[in-house]
């Protein structure tokens, strides 16, 4: 007689357990998914230590920055092209506006080396979110190494 009551209440909670479904997880998007699309703009530029210019110690060299340099742009597109954007105000007005070129990251996703006709670079990534980028660039001046740090905002 008990088991005919227990019954019915191993029946319900085996069916609430069988009928339960996982939340949707949405998947973590790539990290060319997280580059590519929209227009990232350099909004931080550092260095350690300090760069001295004509006496001066800069450790924060986007505040050194003009405007016409600060409203510029960068794109990255998933078929691995890679557009540098002058803004809405160029430093030279006979500059071109916009070069294209291309984008790839390293096998481990770690470096992005961008290649332009006017000039190839590389960019070691520390961060990247779909909203922001930290990279890391490193030269050696005069015995010096200096660690420069630029965050990007899309």
């Amino acid at each position: 007689m008990k088991m005919l009551r227990i019954l019915p209440l191993f029946v319900l909670v085996t069916l609430a357990f069988v009928s339960c479904k996982k939340d949707d997880v949405t998947p973590q998007p790539t990290k060319t998914e997280m580059l590519a699309g929209g227009n990232w703009k350099l909004t931080s530029l550092t260095v350690s230590p300090a760069y001295v210019v004509n006496g001066i110690s800069i450790s924060d060299v986007f505040a050194t920055y003009p405007a016409c340099l600060k409203d510029d742009f960068q794109t990255f597109a998933a078929d691995g092209t890679y557009t540098y954007d002058e803004g809405a105000t160029k430093c030279d007005p006979t500059a071109i506006q916009t070069e294209t070129g291309t984008w790839k990251f390293n096998s481990n996703e770690t470096t992005v080396s961008l290649t332009l006709p006017t000039y190839t670079d590389v960019w070691e990534i520390s961060k990247l979110s779909t909203s922001s980028i930290t990279s890391i660039f490193k030269l050696t001046e005069g015995g010096v190494l200096y660690t420069f740090t630029g965050i990007l905002q899309k």
